[in-house]
């Protein structure tokens, strides 16, 4: 997603009323986690998980040498 996309936004509410609206932050972004639609928050609670796609890398964790998933490996 691009910056400035809008993630969420806060409410206060009994009056409905906007506080905040959550954007992306970042030029070029990957959503990695997000807490459920509706959700009661507390202060310093995450909203949003993002990745920097700019400095993103491939990464081979959980493969064996010839590509095979890890969690199928045979045990012999």
């Amino acid at each position: 997603m691009d910056k400035g996309r809008v993630l969420g936004r806060i409410y206060q509410p009994p009056t409905f009323a906007l506080l905040e609206t959550i954007a992306s932050p970042l030029e070029r972004s990957v959503m990695i986690l997000q807490r459920e639609t509706v959700t009661r928050v507390h202060l310093g609670d995450s909203a949003y998980m993002l990745g920097d796609l700019a400095t993103a890398e491939h990464s081979d964790w959980g493969r064996t040498a010839d590509g095979d998933s890890a969690s199928r490996q045979n045990s012999d």
